[in-house]
């Protein structure tokens, strides 16, 4: 039986940390601690990618009592969502300046929004001069909606909620939680958090619903967050990237005589009595392994995840 070295997890490690190191973020040496940071900063991130721009309806109907440098920026985060531009200088100040993979983005976690600083140069490469003033938005593949223009009072105000609501009702279709309205009684029956209240249950890690205007109830949109603020979905991403490369490291070590027989048939050469593996990378979006033989310098079919 062909012997195989392979340890997919020590790999995992150096790809996560090198990639983070390089942007300038400090790393956790925990394996799992680590992929809960790359996911997060991540998650954080907007892809970049030609979007197509949605105004809300309230913001159009004031964009006018914006001063103008604010409309000038407003009109160049649109061009560029459009031409596929780089969006994220645009982005928080604990992702771009001070490199935080740990922080926990509450608002998002809650309701799915990011905000964008509107200033209309560069304070250091990749981050734009922060402003009192911030953009509001949601964005999926294809569409950056904008919500409003608010500040930084603005975490956990319901009107960015509600304002999405009347606005994309679409974008909360998941979110909705079905037969339950604030009409019919119980914890929902005298209607929304107060802004201050919602603050302090987010940072007490407490999940809570939203009410609409019209009474329908709301799951947290940005999925929730775990009891460290770790954001639900990036923790349920970590266990599958974690587990699929297990499972692939327990399958290859099985399968050495098959793997090395493919190799030999590829090169024309005689099939190595030992192979050794290295796992090159992981897509985090659809969990497709990268692997390649070393002595060979080829790669090695990896089964896709089930």
């Amino acid at each position: 039986m062909t012997l195989v070295h392979c340890e997919y997890f020590p790999d995992l490690r150096d790809i996560l940390a090198t990639r983070l190191v390089a942007e300038g973020f400090k790393v956790e040496a925990d394996l799992d601690a680590l992929l809960v940071q790359y996911l997060k900063v991540g998650q954080r991130r907007i892809q970049q990618r030609c979007r197509g721009v949605k105004w809300s309806s309230d913001l159009r109907a004031r964009e006018a009592t914006l001063s103008a440098p604010i409309r000038n920026v407003l009109a160049e985060i649109e061009r560029a969502s459009v031409a596929g531009d780089d969006l994220n200088p645009y982005l928080s100040r604990t992702l771009n300046r001070d490199k935080d993979a740990d922080f926990n983005d509450l608002q998002f976690n809650d309701w799915g929004i990011k905000h964008l600083h509107l200033g209309d140069a560069l304070e250091a490469p990749g981050v734009v001069k922060g402003t009192k003033e911030l953009l509001f938005v949601i964005h999926g593949e294809e569409v950056l909606h904008f919500i409003d223009v608010g500040d930084h009072k603005d975490w956990a105000d319901d009107d960015l909620f509600l304002i999405i609501e009347s606005n994309w009702p679409e974008l909360l279709a998941d979110a909705l939680l079905p037969g339950v309205s604030a009409d019919t009684g119980g914890e929902f029956a005298s209607g929304t958090f107060k802004p201050e209240d919602r603050l302090r249950l987010r940072r007490a890690r407490i999940g809570t619903a939203t009410v609409g205007a019209t009474g329908k109830v709301y799951a947290p949109v940005g999925a929730g967050q775990m009891m460290d603020g770790t954001n639900f979905e990036v923790r349920e991403l970590a266990d599958r990237i974690l587990d699929r490369v297990h499972r692939l490291e327990v399958a290859h070590k099985a399968q050495g005589d098959e793997i090395a027989a493919k190799i030999a048939l590829k090169t024309g050469a005689e099939a190595l009595p030992e192979l050794c593996l290295k796992l090159l990378s992981v897509n985090a979006n659809d969990l497709v392994v990268v692997v390649v033989e070393t002595q060979s310098g080829q790669q090695v079919c990896s089964p896709s995840p089930s």
